[in-house]
């Protein structure tokens, strides 16, 4: 007789309190002090109506924090075969083999990722801090911002198409034959499509399907992007930059700077099956190293493209992959100068704020 007018009420109540919770976190920004104000509304309900108020949980204040995005963090990628640490960004020569690992700095906190995703559009936003593998201390802190926007499916991509793939799709045809220069010979009539998926993971993601419910085809989920906005910079970049012009002779060795750029590399790819708790969730191969959710991409410094070759630039300088996860608790969240989006990076630093600024319109 009263189940429905209680799970109204239920309703309502859980509502008012998000909605509370929501406006708490956009002044206060911690997971603290949003509990704080469904404990007040608790508290003032009479009788048992207070045990119908929701608590919040992690993954919820993870979307309500960035206003929308799933606010989550990353870890180097795993590969149990090599006793090493493993990155978040790499170095590579121009054989595409790694001469600089460079591994998250401290814990999770320490390198957030915003991922907006509905219907029509999938952005993911970076914000870290890594240092080489071996480093005894802070020295070389390296910073990377960045956001990946213009996302697709696979139905944009050439290597997914029956040129490459075949139908059903061979992933072992699309690892060997995606490459450039195949893509630069294209027919035609698949001009309008992009360069991706990255399928070197492709086939294990096929073989454990029965095993992780992998998609057909694997890629049918993964975001690419075809624009990236941002820059490395930092202590660590002097270091950045020196491996490159080792790798690179005909790079300047004087520049130090690097604004990401995405000519005639993969698409950037992301992955996840299960936003809301990404340790459960699956990417199928999307950061190009395991089944965990994550992205993967290459990626040039602009100020080096002409050197390496312009508009037909047929190498990389380094790879980002990694594995996204839940973050600590609570969600790391900007406090000081840095809570909005209004001052530099470097000051933001440099004032002491932490280094996960809100995202802002401008990134969007």
């Amino acid at each position: 007789m009263f189940q429905r007018p209680v799970l109204f009420i239920s309703w309502a109540l859980g509502v008012l309190a998000l909605i509370s919770a929501e406006s708490t976190i956009g002044s206060h920004g911690s997971l603290g002090a949003v509990n704080h104000v469904l404990d007040n509304v608790r508290s003032s309900l009479e009788g048992n109506l207070g045990s119908l108020v929701p608590k919040l949980s992690e993954q919820q204040y993870r979307q309500l924090d960035s206003d929308g995005y799933f606010k989550l963090c990353a870890e180097n990628f795993d590969d149990p075969s090599t006793n090493n640490k493993n990155h978040i960004i790499v170095n590579v020569n121009a054989k595409n083999k790694p001469t600089l690992q460079w591994v998250r700095y401290g814990d999770a906190s320490n390198f957030c990722v915003y991922i907006y995703l509905d219907e029509n559009k999938c952005d993911v936003a970076l914000w870290g801090k890594v240092v080489p593998q071996k480093a005894k201390d802070d020295s070389d802190i390296l910073y990377i911002h960045a956001l990946f926007n213009s996302s697709v499916d696979y139905t944009s991509c050439y290597c997914a198409s029956e040129a490459i793939a075949g139908s059903p799709p061979n992933y072992k045809n699309i690892a060997k034959r995606c490459t450039l220069q195949t893509y630069m010979d294209r027919d035609p009539v698949y001009d309008s499509l992009l360069f991706c998926p990255s399928c070197d993971e492709c086939q294990q993601a096929f073989k454990k399907r029965k095993k992780i419910g992998t998609p057909d085809p694997v890629y049918k989920d993964w975001k690419f992007f075809d624009n990236v906005v941002g820059h490395l910079w930092g202590p660590g970049l002097p270091l950045f930059r020196k491996t490159i012009a080792e790798s690179f002779d005909q790079v300047d060795p004087n520049i130090n700077a690097c604004t990401l750029d995405i000519t005639n590399v993969p698409r950037p790819q992301f992955g996840c099956d299960d936003l809301s708790n990404p340790d459960m969730g699956y990417g199928f191969g999307a950061n190009v190293k395991n089944m965990n959710c994550g992205l993967g991409t290459w990626f040039n410094c602009k100020e080096d493209l002409e050197a390496l070759g312009g508009s037909m630039v047929k190498v990389h300088v380094a790879d980002i992959n990694l594995n996204v996860i839940p973050c600590p608790t609570p969600a790391p969240t900007p406090i000081g100068t840095c809570k909005n989006f209004t001052i530099s990076e470097q000051i933001c630093i440099e004032e002491g704020g932490t280094f996960c600024p809100s995202p802002s319109p401008a990134l969007v």
